[in-house]
């Protein structure tokens, strides 16, 4: 069994991509899809630079929906061009045509290579964003992994900021630094852990072993693309 969850529907629909590229320029450009389906897209025509973990959208006809870069193309191979993106909206989707009921895929990729050295578990809960001065920041936790974390913040911080974060898990508060790793407009930001104290790493450990036989880690939990190269 592949690890798509659900099957893919070929088709090609012209659409609008956005966001900021990696080079931290906003843009936006003229894209197609291949193949797509209601927790994720295949795109092909993409020009801009980006990389897996990236938050752009997407406009369809008069609607608009926001998604993370799950896979990006080779540049200079066959696979050039290619954009896998997993819906950030869960439950919504920016379709307008019939899809495959929600089943696994049977697709199996030819090869996987992850990047992460943590697996990702998507994880609904509050988060408060604590600076050396100002007033704390309420956001909302995305996913989570014993290195880092996504937070949803209309104003995201800028990259390179250290914070200090108190999340909410099921079992409690979780208190630890933290250094922001990416920001992305209307977004949010990413979050690489520092300094954990071994009490608060255990509880998260044991928070996320959990969540390992619950569920899908993130990442694999909307498959867009054919392989997964994060």
């Amino acid at each position: 069994m592949g690890r798509r969850k659900q099957e893919r529907t070929a088709a090609k629909l012209a659409l609008k991509l956005w966001g900021t590229d990696s080079s931290g320029q906003p843009f936006i450009e003229a894209v197609t899809t291949r193949n797509i389906s209601a927790e994720g897209v295949l795109l092909e025509g993409v020009r801009h630079k980006l990389k897996p973990g990236d938050a752009v959208g997407l406009t369809y006809k008069q609607k608009k929906a926001r998604f993370r870069v799950s896979w990006v193309g080779e540049a200079g191979g066959e696979e050039e061009g290619l954009l896998g993106l997993a819906n950030a909206e869960t439950g919504q989707s920016l379709w307008d045509m019939p899809l495959p009921p929600h089943a696994p895929d049977p697709y199996m990729p030819a090869k996987v290579a992850d990047r992460r050295r943590f697996p990702r578990f998507e994880c609904k809960a509050s988060v408060e964003v604590r600076l050396e001065s100002g007033s704390p920041v309420r956001g909302n936790l995305v996913d989570v992994s014993l290195g880092g974390c996504y937070i949803e913040m209309m104003i995201p911080l800028p990259v390179s900021t250290q914070l200090n974060l108190a999340i909410w898990l099921d079992r409690g508060k979780l208190e630890t630094p933290g250094l922001v790793t990416s920001s992305h407009a209307g977004f949010g930001i990413g979050v690489k852990f520092i300094g954990m104290g071994k009490p608060e790493r255990q509880a998260l450990e044991q928070y996320l072993a959990e969540q390992a036989v619950l569920s899908r880690p993130a990442g694999s939990r909307a498959r867009a693309a054919t392989t997964h190269r994060r």
